[in-house]
């Protein structure tokens, strides 16, 4: 009868944890020697004892994160309604953005220049582009320089209709001049153009022609005097039978030995 046959139950039992316990021991031994007895750690031993208890231990956490049905609807209902909160909002900012647009333009919303004025005409056209929604860009563009062209047009008109009525009122401040206008008008303004002829050259008289300071009443009056003057012989004359001092001491002392003669 072996060894084994005189062990009792109990000493089996003990044998078999032992063997199971050195089984998973790092440490080793040669053949035919007495196999060491290794004392492991109460969670080595555990391990061995119950190899499935790390596992769900692993499973554990997961099983943790798993929602319950009511907690994912309780979640779901909560991206829902922060879902429809940020539609809602862009719907309204959406809403603005339209609103605005389909806002009738005033000319009030514009900025003019100080001393800048728009006249009623012009700037009904102008608002009538910049309201009409049907428009491209080119397209408001091409009537924003038609009305920009007109604009300009009537300016022009504006300015040469104001000389036209500023040389017409000088010219009626001459005709009813108690001096030179009346009965005397038409032989005032022979006179005037004798002095222009004799003493005026071509650039002269279109000067007067273009700027209208002939018609004014100061340039009138100047040139009555000029043709008064010239009549009367107290004009200098500049032709070759003057009287006037030839020399420097005779225009210097134009008066010298005619005291004694």
């Amino acid at each position: 009868m072996n060894r084994l046959q005189k062990l009792d139950e109990a000493e089996m039992k003990n044998l078999m944890m032992m063997k199971l316990i050195n089984l998973y021991s790092p440490i080793s031994f040669a053949e035919g020697e007495e196999e060491p007895v290794v004392e492991k750690t109460v969670a080595e031993k555990a391990a061995v004892m119950f190899p499935d208890a790390d596992k769900k231990e692993e499973e554990k956490p997961a099983e943790e994160m798993e929602e319950k049905p009511e907690e994912k609807a309780e979640a779901d209902d909560k991206d829902k309604a922060e879902d429809d909160k940020s539609d809602d909002k862009a719907d309204d900012e959406e809403k603005k953005e339209d609103d605005k647009a389909d806002a009738v333009i005033e000319m009030d919303a514009f900025k003019l220049r100080e001393g800048f004025e728009v006249n009623d005409a012009m700037s009904t056209k102008f608002l009538e582009v910049m309201n009409d929604k049907d428009l491209s860009r080119v397209e408001m563009g091409q009537k924003l320089i038609e009305i920009q062209a007109d604009a300009m047009e009537e300016m022009s008109q504006a300015i040469n209709q104001s000389y036209i009525d500023t040389r017409t009122e000088w010219r009626e401040g001459i005709e009813k001049h108690p001096e030179f206008g009346g009965d005397k008008l038409e032989a005032n303004n022979a006179e005037v153009s004798k002095v222009v002829d004799k003493y005026g050259s071509d650039d002269f008289r279109e000067m007067l022609a273009l700027t209208g300071s002939g018609d004014h009443l100061e340039m009138y009056q100047f040139l009555m005097n000029v043709a008064k003057d010239m009549n009367e012989g107290t004009l200098i004359s500049g032709g070759p039978n003057s009287q006037a001092p030839t020399t420097q001491a005779e225009r210097l002392y134009p008066n010298q030995g005619k005291e004694n003669t």
